[in-house]
Formats: structure tokens, sequence, C-alpha cells
């Protein structure tokens, strides 16, 4: 009998992880979170309050936002923090909370298994 198992993503226990993420906080577990094979998509009836946000996400319908020029979309975004991608992350999923609004994320998320890499995130 092998010793040998498989996890949820095919990957052999004895088989080193191509990524290992260290810590568990908000960016490791969303990079955990993309890994899985968890892409996100504008929602096509959404609209960011972001007005120069709104008209760049306008021009790749359809289109992953990981798949798209992130350093485009994050131009002119301002919020607590320095990264342009967090910004535009922040700005996608809760649009801005930072400037006291409550608006719902703009972002759906689509599960595509064959795009996930094995993983493990150390706390």
């Amino acid at each position: 009998m092998s010793s040998s198992r498989k996890d949820h993503l095919g990957a052999s226990s004895s088989e080193p992880l191509p990524v290992i993420i260290v810590g568990n906080g908000p960016s490791g577990i969303c990079l955990s979170y993309l890994l899985s094979g968890y892409t996100p998509y504008m929602k096509p009836d959404a609209v960011h309050p972001h007005p120069l946000l709104q008209r760049k996400l306008t021009e790749a319908p359809g289109v992953s936002i990981l798949d798209q020029d992130l350093d485009y979309l994050s131009e002119g975004l301002e919020g607590r923090s320095q990264s342009p991608v967090a910004l535009l992350f922040d700005a996608l999923l809760r649009p801005d909370t930072d400037f006291g609004g409550n608006m719902k994320s703009v972002l759906t998320w689509k599960h595509r298994k064959e795009h996930a890499i094995p993983h493990v995130v150390l706390g």
C-alpha cells in the first residue's frame, strides 16, 4: 500500500509544492484563493462609482481582471495603501470604503479548476 495520497488539487503529498505562502493574513488568504483557481471578473451589470475606473473596466467586458493591465486600471485611484494593485482590488471589492461608502463589490468570481496551483498557507 502506498503512503502517497492526493489532495483536492491532485498534488501528491510526497511531491514538493510549487508555492508556499507564509502568513495567513488578508493578503495570504487572498493569494490562496486566487491560486485555488478563483478568478475575478467585473459583474456585467455593475457600475463602479469611480467614473474613470468604470470607463476602463468597460473597455474589456468579459475579460478576467487578472488578464487586464492592472497598472492601467489602478491609475488615478486613491486610498490608504501605497500599492496600486492593492488600491485596485480594494476599489473593486469594496468600492468607496476608504471614503465612508458601503457599496457592494462589483466583482464576481469564477472557479476555473484548470488554473489552480497546488500550494500551502503557513500561518
